[in-house]
């Protein structure tokens, strides 16, 4: 398509350019408005649009339809040069060749159609099979947010992975076993065929130069919005004091708390790198840091204990930066890290489940829409917070008798959400 100044504004390209600019008649489009008026005018609804749909923040759009919203995004990547300088020059501040642009812009590829008036109902036509068919990235409670999450392939990390796709955050998923990875981004595609960017990529969160790298490659994407430092383990061997190997105990501390700090530390490298000023981090802390157990991981709840710490300090460091961090503090759950190690020990397991006032462990997808509230701008005076996602576990004392009450289904386990 070229523009040139010998485009004249016929008629399908001032309806076009009345739609876009929200006069209400074809009359209007040539009075009442000054060149400088309205060259502002379409510059600014066309720059919010390319803010719109470029980084997928939610801006005021002014007089601008949302159905003609896939029209506009298609004209920023075809002419990526475009900017309120070249909108508002001289050459657009003649209305005739502003009406052409943009007129030919949203009729472009139909002017072989029928005729005029069959080609601007195209138009409404095509615009309205783009609204209803934009990528969920334009919208969302994390629309244009780009975030990772650790521990990304199975549990609440694939439980949050498929909620942040589904509201419009662009989401490397991270993880130590590639093929669990593949198969976690290929059910998140599955339920949000239209996510804005889901990638992979394998990181042990011990090693802080995976995790230095992991958290550089979100540069090319505007940089780093979101993390979920989510990865842990429970190891078998864990006991007691006087039990609990020293090996697993360091193995334990280098993932659960070394991989943490990493992630927070060159979250907050990448903030500043990036000069972000609203973003959070969410560490997957645990209710065995808030309350005793005398069927003891030690290891594993000394660790919980230490991001609780970690994430309170950085809080405070941090808030007026505009970093929030956050624990995520689950119950035990139907993940696979629990459910493996309790295995097919039934005593074992009712020791745990009397202490649910719902008479059940939480499910995965519960903690992710509280992590989905941590991450989101929703939650922007929630910083230094202990989120205790547990049915009511540590607020119990004698718990109720009866049928425990029914769970959600993980989206993990549905075809569609």
């Amino acid at each position: 398509m070229l523009l040139t100044s010998h485009l004249t504004p016929n008629r399908t390209c001032l309806r076009a350019a009345q739609l876009t600019t929200g006069l209400s008649t074809p009359s209007s489009l040539t009075s009442g408005y000054s060149e400088e008026s309205m060259a502002s005018h379409v510059a600014y609804a066309i720059v919010s649009i390319r803010h719109h749909t470029k980084t997928y923040r939610t801006v005021p759009v002014v007089g601008l339809p949302t159905r003609l919203k896939p029209q506009l995004k298609i004209l920023y990547e075809s002419y990526p040069a475009l900017s309120p300088h070249t909108i508002a020059s001289p050459w657009f501040g003649n209305k005739a060749y502003l009406y052409t642009y943009l007129g030919h812009v949203l009729v472009d590829g139909l002017q072989d159609a029928r005729g005029e008036d069959e080609r601007c109902d195209d138009v409404l036509v095509q615009s309205n099979r783009g609204e209803a068919a934009m990528s969920t990235a334009t919208k969302g409670r994390l629309a244009g947010k780009n975030a990772i999450i650790t521990g990304g392939a199975g549990g609440i990390g694939l439980e949050t992975s498929i909620l942040f796709a589904n509201e419009g955050a662009n989401v490397l998923m991270a993880d130590i076993s590639g093929p669990a990875l593949e198969k976690a981004k290929a059910k998140v595609l599955q339920l949000v065929p239209n996510a804005s960017k889901v990638e992979t990529t394998i990181c042990d969160v011990s090693k802080e130069d995976q995790v230095k790298s992991m958290i550089e490659s979100l540069d090319a994407w505007g940089g780093l919005d979101v993390i979920f430092n989510n990865a842990g383990i429970m190891h078998a061997q864990d006991d007691d004091a006087v039990g609990t190997p020293e090996a697993i105990w360091d193995l334990t501390m280098s993932i659960n708390v070394k991989g943490v700090w990493f992630g927070c530390k060159h979250a907050v490298e990448s903030f500043r790198r990036n000069k972000k000023n609203k973003t959070s981090v969410i560490n997957t802390a645990s209710v065995v840091a808030l309350v005793g157990s005398a069927t003891p991981q030690l290891a594993y709840t000394a660790s919980k204990g230490a991001v609780l710490a970690l994430t309170r300090e950085l809080a405070i460091v941090h808030a007026r930066d505009g970093y929030r961090f956050n624990n995520l503090c689950p119950a035990p759950l139907n993940t696979p890290l629990l459910q493996d190690w309790l295995g097919d020990d039934k005593p074992k397991r009712a020791r745990r489940e009397i202490h649910f006032p719902t008479g059940r462990f939480g499910e995965a997808v519960e903690q992710a829409q509280a992590v989905l509230f941590l991450a989101s701008d929703e939650a922007s005076f929630v910083n230094g917070h202990d989120m205790v996602v547990d049915g009511g576990m540590t607020k119990a004392y004698v718990t109720p008798e009866g049928q425990p009450c029914a769970a959600p289904t993980n989206n993990a386990l549905k075809n569609e959400l």
